[in-house]
């Protein structure tokens, strides 16, 4: 990873966790598709934790699926893509 962000995963994983806690999933989200490093952090199973309190950061989120991973419901809830496909019968 390249530039300025380059620096968030040469940082000790407990600052990046403690920092990361209090985005929101929507800045998650928005920080996964920045970069492959970041992405490969972020969709881990270690980073469940992170996605957790980040959804506690916005009170109003109900609580993931028990079917959804964090970052699958983050991305139902935040996503710009359509999810549903349509049967359409001629």
């Amino acid at each position: 990873m390249r530039g300025k962000l380059s620096k968030l995963l040469e940082m000790p994983m407990e600052i990046f966790t403690e920092v990361a806690c209090y985005m929101t999933p929507e800045d998650l989200m928005n920080l996964a598709r920045t970069s492959a490093g970041l992405r490969e952090l972020l969709m881990s199973k270690s980073s469940k934790r992170v996605w957790e309190a980040a959804r506690t950061v916005q009170a109003t989120i109900p609580p993931c699926p028990s079917d959804l991973s964090e970052p699958q419901y983050a991305d139902l809830l935040f996503g710009k893509g359509c999810s549903v496909s349509v049967l359409v019968r001629p």
